[in-house]
């Protein structure tokens, strides 16, 4: 489906990764010459996708939402378990597992907050690099979708 914003078009949505909770879009040229990420609210601006290789334990990142503010996150470690969505979605079907990033927040995050900043990428603090893309939360612990696919096939960031 296109992307418009103000009747201009910006860009095609792709690819969707129901596992990852994203869509994928392929800017207009247009689009793509005005748009950055230099200026990210609070948070680091996001510079380029991660693999998991890339990310260290105990690592520092940041997540921001324009609803929720900044909150800091220390990466933990990996997980492996069955696809899960957030509460009230529909399910997906588990074909494998799926490798998560686990983070331990910082701060004050209940459900409205964690709704707030879904999908927001979760940025490292000294590289800005993206280790995922907030998606699931218990209020305690965040995990996010390793990114080595998207990075293996070529996607980045604008």
């Amino acid at each position: 489906p296109p992307i418009v914003n103000g009747g201009d078009l910006i860009g095609e949505v792709v690819d969707i990764r129901p596992g990852l909770d994203i869509a994928l879009v392929k800017l207009t040229p247009a689009a793509s010459s005005s748009f950055t990420n230099s200026c990210y609210f609070q948070a680091e601006p996001p510079t380029r996708l991660l693999e998991m290789s890339q990310i260290s334990q105990g690592s520092w990142s940041e997540v921001d939402g324009m609803s929720s503010g900044l909150f800091s996150m220390m990466n933990i470690g990996t997980q492996t378990m069955q696809p899960k969505r957030p509460a009230g979605h529909r399910g997906i079907k588990f074909e494998e597992w799926d490798t998560r990033s686990v983070d331990f927040f910082f701060g004050n995050v209940n459900r409205a907050i964690s709704d707030g900043v879904c999908g927001a990428p979760i940025v490292d603090v000294e590289s800005g690099g993206v280790s995922g893309f907030f998606h699931l939360s218990d209020g305690v612990f965040a995990y996010s979708a390793v990114l080595d696919d998207l990075v293996a096939e070529g996607w980045g960031l604008v």
